[in-house]
């Protein structure tokens, strides 16, 4: 009897929907399923995640970080470094900027320097807007040489102009024993200019020549400059020729 009634109480035990209970058993009770999973495990401390190996996909960082991954510039809105968002080069520092396209000038001074145009300008219409051109300062002076007795020519003083000043006229006047010949030059630098020169009149004992040169464009030299006279013989009893030398320039 015993032997039978253990066999009973053994039973078979069946698993559905997650919950167990033994076939066969004299405790029975209730059960459900539930109706949804359980949350997950909570994690405390710190959490370290490999992000992966790097490849060649933009990944956008900001600038504290770094790393073998590319990075991209972006103003908060936009990706910076393409046409449409170029990255602007600061115009104030020491680098020379190129500008290119339509440049407006406001108002009043506008100085822009030398400004240099190399060949002819295209067809159409090249408006560059008002420009004021310096006038260059007009230079205008002598200097004079008289032959001394005992000598054949004569040099004046330099007439101190400035290098790069440009001559454009040159004008000597010469008064000279009569029946004598005489030339005139102006001297630049290691440069020698003639300036011819022509009989005018005979008088007071005195044979009298000019001579002038006009739109010379002649750039003044660094060194000895001034006017350089001789004669066909030597000076005797103050006898000797006389010049002026004119100049109308224009300094830089």
């Amino acid at each position: 009897m015993k032997s039978k009634i253990a066999h009973l109480h053994r039973g078979v035990f069946l698993w559905i929907g997650g919950a167990s209970f033994l076939a066969g058993s004299l405790v029975a009770g209730s059960f459900g399923l539930a109706s949804s999973a359980p949350p997950g495990p909570t994690v405390n401390g710190t959490v370290t995640a490999n992000q992966g190996t790097p490849g060649t996909a933009n990944w956008p960082v900001s600038a504290a970080q770094s790393g073998p991954w590319l990075q991209e510039i972006t103003d908060g809105a936009n990706v910076l470094g393409t046409s449409t968002h170029p990255v602007r080069t600061d115009p104030t520092g020491s680098t020379t900027q190129p500008v290119s396209g339509t440049v407006g000038l406001g108002a009043g001074s506008n100085d822009v320097g030398n400004v240099g145009i190399s060949g002819s300008l295209p067809a159409g219409t090249n408006d560059i807007g008002t420009v004021h051109v310096a006038a260059p300062t007009p230079t205008i002076g002598s200097v004079n040489c008289g032959v001394a007795d005992g000598q054949a020519g004569c040099q004046s003083g330099n007439p101190g102009l400035a290098t790069g000043t440009v001559l454009n006229t040159l004008s000597v006047f010469c008064e000279v024993t009569p029946g004598q010949h005489i030339h005139a030059d102006y001297l630049t630098g290691s440069y020698i200019f003639g300036v011819p020169l022509s009989f005018q009149v005979s008088t007071g004992g005195k044979d009298f020549y000019t001579g002038t040169l006009t739109n010379l464009g002649l750039p003044v030299q660094s060194g000895t400059n001034g006017l350089l006279v001789g004669e066909d013989y030597v000076a005797s009893s103050g006898n000797g020729a006389g010049c002026t030398l004119n100049y109308i320039g224009t300094t830089p």
